[in-house]
């Protein structure tokens, strides 16, 4: 008997599918498993979200088929094969979430996703997006704690684990995987024959490391050690590439094939070789010199003309870099960068464009394409080309960034460099990161580099100074969390030595923000204190502290705010644009200062969402006040202080996050300026906007 306890408020969707879905459950465990040994099951609607299970009852949060399938499916793991959940969590959470992606994928191939009863996509989406496996989503999640500094063997007690994340990688994913990958190595029948002995073995009994991989062993006929030793007790990675390979046509018309296959990892698996001939056939051979074997040649036969080989075609060895398994230039998935898309293939790089279209006055429309080439979260590569209309001009910028995983956990460079409107640049970027807890604040990240920005046309940007800046830096940054309260900690230490640049300068940041919520109320604060000693050239204008916003560079990196014609020559939205940063005293827009040496100043910000269904608002009141010194605004120390209110919208389309943030700065307790004495205390017309909502 199955039983579907509900609330009434979620009746609508339950009794559509919680039933069928639970039924279907039991028949696959049953069959993949063992038959289920208890008269009923009971599927129970839970007070809160996520699921718990108890032999013969589990309760959930959702009415979701992977939720279902994970939770009975403890019925069998832990609730017949009993395990110690301290010693070795992943004998059952590992298999259930194993039997859930099996299941998933056999029944909705080939993602694992149920579209047809899906609400999470539009219809726009499930026809227009690509899409990732649940493997292949569990695979990037595994790989990147894998590649951190926080792995650890399956086999660890729970309470070992850094933090919860890492909990449910060495008891979740990482053990689901390592059954996906034996099922790979033995074969699925062989796999199911395993899995139906170990169950009728020790039904009702308590299992661990030792019996299950005894009965693996005895099904298959084959010592395991190396496999289970690899994944259970040892810190280790798969990473296969493809060495050099020829082909040579024999007398009887096929080709004898000598490929090197390279183990750059520490776990070992036979390999499926896929060939791909001239003619478009492809053909498979197996790998099985596998043991202990670091460089290997492989040699086979092949029926045509080779032009292309692919270690593990199937993705089913978790190899952290698949775009080595293949000879010659690695695939290219290119699609249309949708809003929201996140496609990540295994196998190739995945490529998203998209158009876009800028304006300046000297160059008229400036169309061009926006390009973002990436494989997973460890290689990406961002370019973007405009071209002037009038000018003919041709503007491009590029920004690449690569993981150096391998040679210190966490740690990355990017480079950089751009020639756009009047300015050239480029950038060197070293970053660390590290925490005490896999995926838990607090968090530390460090950076070191190296900016250049050369100036040579105040045609085509107000925002910097001819000359050219060389800015040396070093970055430290921690975010915590205490309760409701989340906040970040930054500090930067920077210098722009004579020779390199134009001007020598120094420069001190330091930058508090904290945001929570109390009594139904969102609130955020900003404090930042900054310094920049100089020589006799002083500061360039585009390198001081804004007085009422973000800096030139944060401006400049905008292309709809780079010159006053640059918002589609709307120069009243450009003039009142605003992005947080530097002192952000919003309410000074028009004074017209040309920056600050030394600040320390805050921001306060208090929000309460509206209840407008459609359309996401909050209403925002705010205070923005500290002390500035500027030679060139005769500001020495003055206290500048506004006050406002404010509206925050959010909508999402196709995908996209759409947000607007109006404010009304209307107070102001200094109106001292030599570029506007008509500068009002109380000015209810005063206003500025943001594409977010709120700080």
């Amino acid at each position: 008997d199955v039983h579907v306890l509900y609330n009434i408020s979620v009746g609508g969707k339950w009794t559509k599918v919680v039933r069928e879905r639970s039924e279907r459950a039991l028949e696959w465990l049953s069959t993949k498993i063992g038959p289920y040994p208890y008269p009923q099951v009971t599927v129970t609607h839970a007070m809160r979200g996520g699921g718990m299970e108890y032999p013969m009852l589990v309760m959930n949060g959702r009415e979701s088929e992977d939720l279902i399938l994970h939770e009975i499916g403890h019925i069998w793991f832990y609730g017949i094969l009993a395990n110690n959940e301290v010693d070795e969590a992943w004998l059952d959470e590992g298999f259930t979430k194993f039997q859930e992606r099996w299941y998933l994928e056999s029944r909705y191939p080939p993602y694992g996703i149920d579209f047809e009863s899906s609400d999470r996509y539009n219809d726009f989406q499930k026809r227009h997006w690509k899409f990732n496996s649940i493997s292949e989503r569990h695979q990037w999640s595994a790989i990147q704690f894998i590649t951190s500094r926080h792995n650890r063997p399956i086999a660890s007690k729970s309470f070992l684990s850094s933090g919860y994340y890492a909990y449910r990688q060495n008891a979740y994913t990482k053990p689901s995987l390592m059954l996906q990958c034996l099922r790979y190595v033995l074969g699925e029948e062989i796999f199911v024959q395993a899995m139906k002995t170990y169950y009728a073995r020790w039904k009702l009994k308590h299992v661990n490391e030792k019996r299950f991989q005894d009965v693996m062993e005895e099904v298959s006929g084959q010592d395991l050690d190396w496999f289970f030793d690899a994944w259970l007790h040892q810190r280790s990675h798969t990473d296969y590439a493809l060495g050099k390979w020829t082909s040579k046509r024999t007398v009887d018309g096929s080709y004898e094939v000598k490929a090197t296959i390279v183990n750059k990892g520490d776990m070992l698996f036979p390999l499926d070789v896929e060939v791909v001939l001239t003619d478009g056939r492809r053909i498979r051979r197996h790998w099985a010199n596998h043991l202990w074997r670091w460089k290997d040649e492989f040699t086979f036969s092949a029926p045509g003309k080779p032009k292309k080989l692919i270690l593990d075609p199937d993705n089913q060895t978790l190899d952290v870099n698949l775009l080595n398994n293949q000879s010659g230039i690695p695939r290219h998935i290119v699609h249309f960068n949708w809003p929201g898309i996140s496609y990540k293939p295994r196998h190739a790089y995945a490529v998203r464009w998209n158009p876009v279209i800028w304006f300046h006055e000297k160059d008229g429309i400036k169309p061009g394409v926006s390009l973002v080439r990436s494989y997973g979260n460890r290689d990406r590569l961002d370019l973007s080309v405009t071209v002037g209309t009038m000018s003919r001009k041709l503007y491009g910028e590029f920004r690449t960034q690569k993981s150096l995983w391998f040679l210190l956990p966490s740690s990355g460079i990017s480079l950089g460099g751009y020639s756009l409107e009047g300015v050239r640049g480029g950038t060197i970027d070293l970053s660390f990161d590290w925490s005490r807890f896999y995926g838990y604040p607090p968090q530390h990240h460090v950076n070191l580099g190296l900016y250049v920005t050369d100036a040579d046309s105040l045609d085509y940007t107000d925002l910097y100074d001819y000359g050219t800046v060389a800015l040396l830096y070093g970055k430290y940054g921690i975010t915590a969390r205490v309760g409701d309260y989340r906040g970040s900690l930054n500090f930067e230490i920077s210098s722009a030595p004579s020779g390199l640049s134009d001007w020598s300068f120094a420069r001190m940041i330091a930058q508090l923000r904290v945001s929570g919520k109390v009594s139904g109320f969102g609130l955020a604060t900003r404090l930042i204190g900054g310094h920049m000693p100089s020589g006799k050239e002083g500061v360039p204008p585009q390198e001081k502290f804004t007085v009422q916003a973000a800096g030139a560079g944060d401006y400049f990196s905008k292309p709809y705010l780079r010159h006053p014609s640059s918002f589609y020559n709307i120069e009243y939205l450009r003039s009142h644009f605003h992005l947080y940063g530097d002192a952000n005293l919003r309410g000074y827009f028009p004074h017209g200062f040309e920056g600050a040496e030394s600040v320390i100043t805050g921001t306060v910000e208090a929000s309460r969402g509206l209840p407008i269904p459609w359309l996401g608002v909050n209403f925002r009141a705010f205070f923005d006040g500290g002390w500035i010194w500027s030679e060139a605004d005769k500001l020495s120390g003055d206290l500048l202080v506004d006050a406002g209110a404010g509206l925050g919208f959010e909508k999402k389309v196709m995908g996209a996050d759409l947000k607007l943030r109006i404010d009304f700065p209307f107070w102001l307790n200094h109106t001292d300026s030599e570029a506007k004495r008509d500068i009002k205390a109380l000015d209810f017309s005063r206003v500025v906007i943001g594409f977010d909502t709120g700080l």
